[in-house]
Formats: structure tokens, C-alpha cells, sequence
């Protein structure tokens, strides 16, 4: 029950912003910024590491300097 609810809330979620983005510049562009996220191809392998905060990049730090190395 807790899925449907959370994905009817973003479907309506989508709705409302396709709607305001008529006339709110921050709404197109956050639908434009949604079209060209970036796709990763090549032969390199590349790890996103995703720090909401200064304190979680300083924790996250020896682990990406590990992954540089490696």
C-alpha cells in the first residue's frame, strides 16, 4: 500500500510541474535538466558517489581515494 501511495504522489508530483512549467521558468528548466542527464558510455568504469554534505564527502573521502588508485 505505501509503494502505490508514493507512486501516485509522484505521478501527480510530474503532472503539477509539467503544468506550472507553462509558466514558471524554474519548472521548465527543471523538466529540461531531467532530459539531458548524462549517460555514462566508453570503456572506462565510473563510480557516482552521491555527498549531501561537506561531512559526508570528508567520510566518503579515503574510500574515493582508494577507488583512484585501484
Amino acid at each position: 500500500m505505501n509503494s502505490i501511495t508514493y507512486n501516485i504522489f509522484l505521478y501527480l508530483f510530474q503532472f503539477g510541474i509539467k503544468i506550472t512549467a507553462i509558466w514558471k521558468d524554474k519548472s521548465r528548466k527543471w523538466i529540461d535538466g531531467r532530459k539531458v542527464f548524462p549517460t555514462f558510455t566508453g570503456t572506462s568504469k565510473r563510480i557516482w558517489v552521491h555527498c549531501a554534505s561537506l561531512g559526508e564527502f570528508e567520510q566518503a573521502r579515503p574510500i574515493i581515494e582508494q577507488l583512484k588508485k585501484e
